[in-house]
């Protein structure tokens, strides 16, 4: 189940907008772990860190400014996926992760 706390940021984040008459997204997925111990015949609790938005990009390409705030005003936790090479043959593909990377480390992280 989802919690509470981060519903409304998920109710407003997956809402489409128009971009050139199209209607986007503005991250690609928002996921969230599962452990081994869910069940699959009822809800499994959930806490907001168990959840993720996901950007992936490709080449040089960068967020554009209304992910950037949109991001940097979420409570969830972001992730930056780029495929560098994505011209080249799926065996050479070469994937950067940057996590959480919009925000400053909280007072008691290293």
């Amino acid at each position: 189940m989802m919690p509470r706390e981060i519903l409304e940021e998920v109710n407003r984040v997956s809402q489409p907008t128009l971009v050139n008459g199209t209607q986007a997204f503005v991250f690609d997925f928002l996921t969230c772990k599962i452990y081994k111990e869910d069940k699959t015949d009822y809800p499994n609790q959930r806490h907001p860190d168990d959840f993720c938005w996901v950007e992936i990009k490709a080449g040089n390409s960068k967020l554009s400014r209304h992910q950037y705030e949109m991001a940097k005003s979420c409570k969830i936790r972001f992730s930056l996926f780029r495929v560098r090479n994505v011209m080249t043959s799926p065996r050479k593909v070469e994937i950067d992760w940057a996590f959480d990377s919009l925000r400053a480390p909280q007072a008691d992280e290293s």
